[in-house]
């Protein structure tokens, strides 16, 4: 209790000259992490690159919890921060629809965890195929697992992506395929962050470089949706408890995965911690505009060629994860998020 108060008080001070955050005093005696702190000043909007647009995507699946009484409302809400969807394949009409609101889109596939399981997933893929090649001129790339490199063995995973990845390239040239994966090594013994020889359950063993590279290497696919592993609180609220020198290891960490990936190979940051369960975002202005620039702005300024987010309305773990609050209503979060992608020109252009 000694150590907590203690906190306190020096969070008191630095709230008063409007450094700490309130979540802070929370997170800070529950956490092993230290104190959450802001910036002594608001971190300034990215700037526009020479170029293309980069890409912000949001895992939009297959629309099925609607925020704005419909998914097409939705997807028109969607455009204000985003420039691309990633939805379920198998859905045409949802794949016009997120086309008519000028959104790209990235059909989802995932039967990794069959595959490992044993199951000959062939028919699976080439209805996969069939769509893909029935929307060609509507789609900006095929995501083939979530998390591909947990749970399975090297040997599977690549097997995996040759029955998946493979058969694309062979089938559907020209269209990118990309896979989700995770690689805690690259924030690991970074400032604040996890110490590398920390302890790993067992289906967590291969989130490393090594078999990143493997993968990369495979030419089974064309980028990554790439998770960093940085480190977090316990406290979970859209990013409201992300820390100053997040900062220094998240920039270190994506300059160094684009120098193990370089282009034309794709890199794309995942973000899982902006969206939120509670009913209105917990956090502050200030606090939404430190955790977009953690987890969009630096990124995109270490050179990956786009974010993706998760998830505009799911169910997961008896929440709904949003980005607006659970009645539609907009908050400082989403504000941020829309001045982010207008800053980079990466708002939706309806047809």
């Amino acid at each position: 209790m000694t150590h907590c108060r203690s906190q306190s008080h020096r969070r008191a001070f630095r709230a008063a000259v409007g450094i700490a955050l309130a979540a802070a005093a929370i997170a800070g005696c529950t956490s092993d992490r230290p104190p959450t702190v802001h910036f002594q000043s608001t971190p300034a909007l990215p700037t526009a690159r020479q170029g293309p647009p980069p890409v912000l995507a949001v895992h939009f699946d297959r629309g099925k919890y609607p925020l704005l009484g419909s998914r097409v409302a939705d997807l028109e809400k969607v455009g204000e921060a985003f420039n691309a969807v990633l939805v379920s394949s198998g859905d045409d009409q949802l794949v016009q629809e997120a086309r008519d609101r000028g959104l790209k889109v990235y059909l989802g596939f995932d039967e990794h965890k069959e595959f490992a399981g044993g199951k000959d997933i062939t028919a699976d893929v080439q209805q996969l195929v069939r769509f893909a090649q029935d929307h060609r001129r509507d789609i900006a790339g095929i995501r083939v697992a979530d998390r591909v490199n947990q749970g399975m063995t090297p040997q599977q995973t690549l097997d995996y992506l040759r029955a998946t990845g493979g058969v694309l390239h062979n089938e559907v040239p020209g269209v990118p395929v990309i896979v989700d994966l995770s690689d805690p090594q690259l924030t690991c013994d970074l400032p604040g962050q996890d110490r590398c020889d920390k302890p790993r359950l067992p289906d967590y063993r291969y989130q490393v470089d090594s078999e990143l590279l493997r993968i990369y290497h495979s030419g089974y696919v064309d980028g990554f949706m790439l998770a960093n592993g940085l480190a977090r609180d316990d406290v979970d609220c859209g990013g409201c408890n992300v820390r100053e020198d997040d900062a220094t290891a998240q920039a270190a960490s994506w300059r160094k995965a684009r120098a193990m990936f370089p282009r034309p190979f794709l890199l794309f940051a995942r973000v899982a911690t902006l969206s939120f369960p509670q009913a209105s975002y917990p956090g502050t202005a200030d606090q939404a505009a430190l955790a977009t620039h953690i987890y969009e702005t630096i990124p995109l300024q270490a050179g990956v060629d786009g974010v993706d987010l998760w998830a505009w309305s799911r169910q997961f773990d008896g929440t709904q994860r949003t980005f607006l609050n659970k009645n539609g209503a907009d908050n400082p979060l989403w504000d941020r998020m829309v001045a982010v992608a207008a800053a980079v020109r990466a708002q939706a252009r309806p047809n």
